[in-house]
């Protein structure tokens, strides 16, 4: 699931974009919206639900969903409901574009890493099913998200997060039937709508930040590094995953084992907590270690070993603060 997050990508959605729409009530969640498939649904190959990890670009977990492809296959793409353009990003070279579309007051879709047809202008119109370009090849998926107002997700910090994450949602609950079956069909997940939002007060699971980047621009693309996550993994929510932007000496997305220690079930009383990091979650050996240890309730101090176990159990000169 290397999409929307490799070197070079550009911003996007869940970087530095926002909602074209920042007032308006939004769309009951489960309301049918979309009428159309944005790939024709015989062209995707495997769809990933909201959550996907990929640091350090999305160290987070995702706020949209990837619709892969074949790599050659420049598949058309077409506007699952009609709305206003109201934006258009076209990356260098054509290559790997963006489009927002306002459906309706408090309501806005985006699709990402798309080569975009050249009559698709900013302000203008646009009809459901109506062709706005092809998928691009080199992205290997395309992205798409929604923003709507009607859906507002807690996080312990609320003023780090753009509009695009504090009120998205699955697209896959907005398609009209029989699109909507058709497309969970290729949903391998257990859950097949996702989840983004995992942090609970007063523990260890969710989001956590270095102290040196300021709430307004802690989604902006090039900060991940800077980004911290105890989560669970898109696919199997029964599985933790610790995804690990940069900061620390050991980086990645990692499972631990099964019987280790809940990040919902780790607070101030628990003291020093050691993770083993696995790449798979069938490995027996880790690929290194993580100590954490929540000073309060929104500062923690990590620090991560190469390897099968840290040098000692306690923390040295390399630990990090982390806070909400």
């Amino acid at each position: 699931m290397a999409a929307c997050g490799g070197s070079g990508t550009p911003s996007g959605p869940s970087a530095s974009g926002s909602s074209s729409n920042s007032s308006g009530a939004g769309v009951a969640p489960g309301s049918a919206v979309f009428s159309q498939s944005p790939i024709d649904v015989g062209a995707i190959s495997t769809i990933t639900p909201i959550g996907n990890l990929n640091p350090p670009d999305h160290t987070l977990p995702t706020n949209h969903a990837y619709f892969f492809h074949p790599s050659a296959a420049n598949a058309e793409v077409r506007a699952p409901a009609g709305g206003t353009l109201s934006t258009v990003r076209r990356g260098s070279g054509g290559s790997d574009d963006q489009l927002y579309v306002t459906v309706s007051a408090g309501f806005d879709y985006y699709l990402d890493h798309i080569r975009l047809d050249s009559n698709i202008v900013q302000g203008d119109r646009i009809a459901a099913g109506q062709r706005v370009g092809v998928t691009a090849s080199a992205a290997g998926a395309m992205d798409l998200g929604i923003v709507n107002n009607a859906v507002t997700l807690f996080f312990a910090r609320p003023d780090r997060y753009i509009p695009g994450t504090l009120h998205a949602d699955s697209p896959f609950k907005y398609f009209a039937e029989p699109v909507r079956s058709q497309l969970y069909a290729r949903i391998a997940a257990a859950d097949k709508d996702g989840r983004i939002s995992f942090d609970q007060t007063g523990t260890l699971a969710g989001n956590w930040f270095t102290p040196d980047l300021a709430p307004t621009v802690t989604e902006n693309f090039g900060n991940g590094p800077r980004h911290l996550a105890f989560v669970r993994d898109v696919i199997d929510p029964s599985l933790v995953r610790i995804s690990i932007g940069g900061s620390l000496s050991v980086s990645g997305a990692f499972y631990v084992p099964r019987d280790a220690i809940d990040p919902a079930g780790v607070s101030t009383a628990g003291g020093k907590i050691v993770y083993q990091l696995l790449f798979d979650p069938r490995a027996t050996l880790p690929a290194g270690v993580l100590i954490v240890q929540m000073l309060a309730d929104d500062r923690i101090r990590v620090e991560t070993f190469s390897g099968n176990a840290p040098p000692t159990s306690d923390f040295d000169s390399a630990a990090l603060i982390y806070i909400r």
